[in-house]
């Protein structure tokens, strides 16, 4: 009888099983690179954007420059200060009592990412949420003046997982 035949059927199916072995341990270190690869553009991109609000909210006065006194409606931007990294009282305060979470992430600029800010100095502010459970996020802070002493406005964004 000829083993010849049965030794390379043999060969070829312990061959075939190294290559499955192989293809599927290389598909799945790819697709997790890809995936460190989308979180770290995303982590990036939240980063951007959470500075340009931070500096945005530190250094200018809104618009319309007095949004703190008019309805939600006529606002379109915030700012929180006077001018440079000077903060105005009463935007802080209007900001704190914002009506409407979801108003103001729109006023922010935030699309699809959720916030929280907190100032801490002569007298401390916070308005957004507390992220409530796993998330991702990047916080910015800003030293900044407030009643003649310096204060840090920190901002945070995130997306929950």
């Amino acid at each position: 009888m000829d083993r010849g035949g049965q030794a390379v059927v043999f060969d070829f199916a312990l061959a075939f099983m190294l290559f499955v072995i192989a293809w599927v341990f290389v598909s799945t270190q790819t697709d997790a690179k890809i995936a460190d690869a989308q979180n770290t553009g995303n982590i990036e991109s939240m980063r951007i954007r959470a500075e340009y609000i931070a500096n945005s909210l530190v250094e200018n006065a809104g618009s319309p420059p007095d949004w703190e006194s008019r309805s939600a409606a006529d606002v379109n931007s915030i700012g929180l200060a006077f001018g440079g990294r000077e903060l105005d009282e009463e935007k802080l305060a209007a900001f704190a009592n914002f009506s409407g979470y979801d108003d103001l992430r729109s006023k922010l600029g935030t699309e699809g990412l959720d916030f929280y800010f907190e100032f801490h100095g002569a007298q401390d502010f916070t308005a957004g949420l507390l992220p409530a459970g796993d998330a991702t996020k990047v916080s910015i802070k800003r030293i900044v003046a407030y009643r003649g002493e310096l204060g840090v406005a920190t901002l945070t964004l995130y997306r929950l997982e």
